[in-house]
């Protein structure tokens, strides 16, 4: 997807990917070997989510939970299908019960902020999943998304800032990624090269939205906080 085409419209398109990507990767390496009984149940929940067969994945999930409580997984499938049926409220309650049972694990700080339509809620949770691991691609893309989207309105104009600072912050981390492994003496994983170039097309990506932005602010009558940070 490229990032200078994020609005709040894909938003929830995003976290869909960025979660169910996670599922779909687990399912791939499950495959090279025998499944176990509830692996094979779980991988079937997955199979329906693919398929938009929502409470399908739910009932299954719910069978699940009941064979084994402390599956962080499990839960946080559950509530993305419920958020798929348009019930957020329990979707909600799915993923607070995942930032109990797993709290470093900022996925769920960005599947819960889904849930909310409010700004500043939508931020704070966010942000704190960026607290969790600053590399993460999805939250700032979602968070600058939002910044973006609230810098239209005539009395938001300094989320522009904002949403600037993000974009930059997250152009020196992919820069330093780069770096560091284009650097590496040794040999480098195997991973790691299939992964540069989609990381270097995701860098250009990153300027091209940066670059969006700083024409924005500046075709703008700056706000009152730009003008504050001028004056010093």
């Amino acid at each position: 997807m490229v990032l200078s085409m994020l609005s709040l419209k894909n938003i929830k398109l995003i976290l869909f990917l960025s979660l169910f990507g996670c599922f779909i990767i687990t399912t791939s390496f499950a495959n090279v070997e025998q499944l176990s009984e509830l692996d094979s149940k779980f991988q079937q929940a997955q199979i329906y989510v693919q398929n938009k067969d929502f409470q399908e994945a739910v009932d299954l999930l719910s069978e699940l939970v009941e064979e084994d409580s402390e599956n962080v997984e499990y839960y946080s499938l559950i509530g993305l299908s419920y958020q798929l049926l348009n019930d957020i409220d329990k979707a909600a309650m799915y993923f607070d019960k995942c930032i109990r049972m797993d709290p470093d694990n900022s996925m769920h700080y960005i599947s819960r902020s889904s849930t909310v339509d409010n700004f500043q809620a939508k931020e704070a949770w966010l942000k704190k999943a960026l607290e969790k691991d600053t590399h993460h691609d999805a939250a700032t893309a979602v968070l600058i998304g939002l910044y973006d989207t609230e810098g239209t309105s005539e009395e938001n104009k300094c989320h522009y800032q904002e949403a600037i600072r993000f974009a930059e912050e997250s152009i020196r981390i992919t820069e330093d990624y780069i770096n560091y492994n284009e650097k590496l003496r040794e040999p480098k994983e195997p991973e790691i090269v299939e992964i540069l170039p989609m990381i270097k097309r995701r860098l250009s990506d990153k300027e091209n939205w940066a670059l969006r932005l700083r024409k924005k602010l500046k075709e703008d009558e700056p706000c009152e906080n730009n003008k504050a940070m001028d004056a010093h």
